[in-house]
């Protein structure tokens, strides 16, 4: 026999610093880069992303974002009992009209974490879902601002319906200490 328990689990959100220093460098970084859609009917439909392009090729945005990503990381672990991390991946994630990532988990690391370059409304916010009774929560996050959550929990992007560009940073990492 098996039971499964529920029990509530910490996520954090956290205001990114250099967002405002950085948004329009990165962007930039990401136009200049030859990305592919990924469209699978039942399960994403994201018009532009590095996600399933080689890791050899170089990705500027995150050579730009990395230092500055890691000393912000670094107090959101901290604050979250952790004395280490590592990236584990990372991508990004440009969500136009009709554009929508449904429920996932992320395997192979502690944590996903998904930093807002872009988010021109409300509606867009990635849901997540309780486990415990099923419910939806959307968590209070700003363009700007890295939401951090464990890996094992439900979650996906909502499709956009707006005419306004989405834009993500993803990034897995584990954690010890």
């Amino acid at each position: 026999m098996i039971n499964i328990e529920h029990i509530d689990c910490p996520y954090a959100i956290s205001k990114f610093e250099e967002h405002e220093n950085l948004k329009n460098i990165i962007l930039h970084s990401i136009d200049d880069m030859n990305c592919n859609s990924v469209e699978n009917d039942k399960y994403e439909n994201i018009t532009n992303t590095d996600w399933n392009i080689s890791s050899d090729i170089e990705r500027r945005y995150w050579k730009i974002l990395h230092p500055f990503l890691t000393h912000h990381m670094k107090s959101v672990y901290e604050k979250l009992g952790f004395s280490q991390f590592k990236y584990m991946n990372y991508w990004f994630q440009q969500y136009y009209k009709n554009n929508y990532h449904n429920w996932h988990v992320h395997d192979g690391c502690n944590w996903t974490n998904v930093y807002y370059v872009e988010l021109p409304n409300d509606e867009i916010k990635t849901n997540i879902r309780n486990q415990k009774d099923g419910s939806i929560l959307i968590p209070n996050v700003k363009e700007g601002y890295i939401l951090t959550l464990p890996s094992i929990l439900w979650h996906c992007s909502p499709i956009n319906l707006g005419n306004e560009r989405k834009t993500v940073i993803v990034f897995n990492t584990n954690t010890s200490g």
